[in-house]
């Protein structure tokens, strides 16, 4: 059982499986806790993906040329 929020949950987890070098996959619209738990905590080196938009501007789900 986790007490402590999502936020520290995220840090605790990529803590848990990221070390210094490990490449992470990352939508640039994560959660500030997955970048600082991954990035700066453990050490992981991102590679971006490009989210998509919907016409209205909402950001949605990695584009299948991403992965490619």
């Amino acid at each position: 059982m986790w007490l402590n929020g999502t936020s520290a949950a995220n840090k605790v987890v990529t803590n848990a499986l990221l070390t210094r070098g490990d490449l992470v996959l990352f939508d640039r619209n994560n959660h500030k806790s997955n970048h600082h738990g991954a990035l700066i905590q453990a050490g992981a080196t991102p590679v971006y993906l490009e989210a998509s938009r919907n016409p209205f501007g909402f950001i949605g789900g990695i584009d299948a040329h991403c992965f490619k």
